[in-house]
């Protein structure tokens, strides 16, 4: 009897180890830990006097498949008279999938901000060792017209000037911008067949 219960017991903590290390969505013994949604937000001050603002909301980091695109993409800007709100999105390489992105933004100078895309460390334990896919949506904010370039380990992922943009509406950004992304999307899905 003692012998029984020990299997059975042996048995459901195996079959309960391997649901938590396959995951929901793991394919043919595939290790995948993903992270989940945490935001942050920050408002600092210049040497010149101005307030700058930077938001970030990580969604979600996994194992990379080789064949995910990785980048930012830029949505929009808006603008309510005193800040100009530029949004963001996108996907990065990461050292591990318990890794999320975290800004540090900094005023070069005059109306020309820097935003760095770093990597901090999620604390969850231990981590499947693989490189990591992070997702992340975000937003950078300052008065009037304004020049930010965002990097990545001193590599440049673009730079958007508040001048080359008219303000429209958040409506008619999203619009456009999901058919450039479904466009996008199409265009990646089809170079990765050849």
């Amino acid at each position: 009897m003692k012998r029984t219960l020990l299997t059975l017991a042996l048995i459901g903590l195996i079959g309960f180890g391997t649901a938590v290390v396959g995951g929901p969505n793991a394919s043919d013994g595939e290790a995948t830990i993903t992270s989940g949604s945490s935001a942050s937000a920050s408002a600092s001050v210049g040497p010149n006097g101005t307030e700058y603002r930077t938001s970030i909301q990580n969604l979600n980091n996994s194992c990379s498949t080789g064949n995910q695109s990785t980048g930012m993409d830029f949505i929009g800007f808006q603008g309510d008279g005193e800040m100009t709100e530029l949004s963001f999105e996108g996907v990065l390489s990461t050292a591990n999938p318990c890794t999320e992105i975290g800004l540090e933004t900094e005023e070069i100078s005059d109306n020309v901000y820097q935003v760095e895309l770093v990597e901090k460390s999620t604390g969850q334990g231990p981590c499947v060792q693989c490189v990591g896919n992070a997702e992340f949506t975000g937003s950078f904010s300052a008065p009037g017209e304004y020049r930010v370039e965002f990097v990545k380990n001193n590599q440049s992922l673009g730079i958007q000037e508040t001048s080359e943009f008219n303000q429209t509406s958040s409506e008619d950004t999203k619009e456009k911008n999901s058919k450039e992304s479904g466009l996008k999307t199409l265009l990646n899905w089809l170079s990765s067949l050849f």
